[in-house]
C-alpha cells in the first residue's frame, strides 16, 4: 500500500489497527460491511438532483419513505433473533458440519473433535479455539455441534 501512496502507511499506523483490522476491532461488526450512505442516496435520486430544490426534497422524501417501508416489511417477516445473513450462515454450518464428536467438559465447556483436530468451546465466554465465534460473534460449526 505504501508504494501507492506513502501517506497511507503513516495514516493507518496513526489511527491504530483497531480501526481497520477486523480481529482487533472492539465492537460488534457481524462481518457486515456497509457502503457510504451519501453514495446510496446520490444514486437513488440521480435524476432528481437536476430538478428544483422542492422537487429534489420531494423525491428524497419519497425515496426514504419507500426504503423504510421495505425495511419494516422485511423486519416484520423475520421470526428469528439474528439477521437473515447470520441465520443463513448458521443454517449452512449446521447442515454441512453434522458429524463431529462432542465431549462435554463442564457445564458450558466442550471439546469438539473434527478432522483430527480438537476445538475448545466455551459457551459462557462465547469463545472457540477456531476464533471464528470470537470474531464474528456468530456460532461457528463447532459451537453448533
Amino acid at each position: 500500500m505504501s508504494s501507492l501512496n506513502p501517506k497511507i502507511k503513516d495514516y493507518l499506523l496513526e489511527i491504530g489497527p483497531g480501526r481497520w483490522a477486523h480481529c482487533l476491532y472492539l465492537r460488534r461488526r457481524y462481518n457486515i460491511q456497509t457502503s457510504n450512505i451519501a453514495e446510496s442516496i446520490n444514486s437513488a435520486v440521480k435524476e432528481a438532483r437536476e430538478q428544483p430544490i422542492l422537487k429534489l426534497l420531494d423525491e428524497l422524501r419519497k425515496t426514504f419513505q419507500n426504503w423504510f417501508l421495505q425495511i419494516s416489511k422485511l423486519a416484520a417477516s423475520i421470526f428469528y433473533p439474528v439477521t437473515t445473513w447470520a441465520h443463513k450462515e448458521m443454517k449452512d454450518k449446521l447442515e454441512k458440519e453434522n458429524y463431529k464428536e462432542v465431549e462435554q467438559l463442564q457445564t458450558n465447556t466442550f471439546n469438539v473433535k473434527y478432522n483430527k483436530k480438537t476445538f475448545f468451546v466455551d459457551l459462557e465466554k462465547k469463545t472457540c479455539t477456531c476464533r471464528q465465534f470470537d470474531l464474528d460473534e456468530i456460532s461457528c460449526s463447532h459451537v453448533i455441534a
